[in-house]
């Protein structure tokens, strides 16, 4: 299917004046009948840099030097600005269990393009993805005309969507109150080190030594190379403001839900020149080309977060190496 402009008219409008309070994030979504729900569907199935001597006056690098280490200090501006909201000593947050998304408020056509390219980012960059008519979902998108409406409702309701770590009232009204295009809220469980074991409901160093004993016995206890939070994901709530979302293409709306989902980037970060969906808004409110979708950085960034051990604090320089190494120079 062809990148279509988004359609602000065609969308269905959401009413929330009879939605009940739910225990669950993903219930927020289930209550908006009038809305158009799809279902989550799947989609069809280095080199080292040289070492060539310099010049025997010694007045200049070699040109791939130089421009190797360029790269790797943009790189790694790139990252530590997408995750400077997170503490150090804290994992890296992404999905540990599959992800189930579900569409709300778009027309079938424009909602199935979005869960089935959704569905194909997910696999691409190695995130855990739910069966196909997964019936949980915990990945939920609300295209809204008016989302003053939808938050001002979820103010009154909100202790049931609001999860168990760290989030706090304050934090839901910064999160109410902050104008955007989009608006995400993510809730947080503990997690398991590589990311491949169930989310862990009870205390953080336990389950961490548990991993350790079990695979070499190392402690986490003590330790300063090894952080002290392994937040992951339980669910994630997308808001889409459809008046501010007018003109973009669906590739390009679907592109940054996904970069905003499956990571938590600063969405306050400035990234300069930096090839990212993330400066979508910025660039257009500056007047300056907008991004077409996720960017070769974009793709190699979330490729290394979904293939990394969340146990060490060295983790964003891990993931600069990577993408380093995957971006080459040209």
């Amino acid at each position: 299917m062809s990148a279509r402009a988004v359609n602000r008219k065609a969308a269905l409008p959401l009413s929330v004046s009879a939605m009940p309070a739910g225990p669950a994030s993903w219930a927020l979504a289930l209550l908006l009948a009038p809305a158009t729900l799809a279902a989550a569907q799947s989609p069809p199935a280095t080199d080292a840099p040289s070492t060539a001597a310099a010049p025997a006056t010694g007045s200049a690098l070699p040109q791939v030097t130089i421009e190797a280490d360029r790269l790797r200090h943009e790189v790694y501006t790139y990252v530590t600005s997408m995750e400077r909201a997170i503490p150090r000593d804290e994992a890296m947050r992404r999905w540990q269990i599959p992800v189930c998304p579900l569409v709300a408020g778009l027309p079938q056509d424009e909602g199935e393009f979005m869960l089935a390219r959704l569905s194909t980012i997910v696999r691409e960059v190695g995130a855990p993805l739910d069966k196909e008519h997964c019936v949980l979902p915990n990945f939920v998108i609300i295209v809204a005309p008016k989302p003053e409406d939808l938050l001002n409702y979820w103010n009154q309701h909100h202790v049931g969507f609001t999860g168990t770590l760290r989030e706090t009232e304050a934090g839901f009204q910064r999160f109410r109150r902050t104008p955007r295009p989009i608006r995400v809220w993510y809730n947080h469980s503990y997690g398991s080190v590589g990311g491949s074991g169930p989310v862990l409901n009870g205390s953080l160093q336990l389950g961490v030594t548990s991993w350790g004993i079990a695979n070499g016995g190392f402690s986490s206890l003590g330790s300063k190379m090894l952080v002290q939070d392994i937040l992951a994901f339980s669910s994630v709530v997308v808001i889409v403001d459809g008046r501010k979302v007018v003109g973009l293409t669906m590739a390009q709306l679907t592109d940054y839900i996904a970069m905003v989902a499956l990571s938590e980037p600063d969405l306050d970060a400035r990234f300069g020149d930096a090839p990212t969906i993330l400066r979508l808004f910025s660039a257009r409110t500056a007047g300056q080309p907008l991004p077409a979708g996720l960017s070769s950085w974009d793709k190699a960034f979330l490729k290394g977060l979904y293939d990394l051990s969340l146990d060490r604090v060295t983790q964003r320089a891990q993931i600069t190496d990577r993408m380093v190494r995957e971006l080459g120079v040209d």
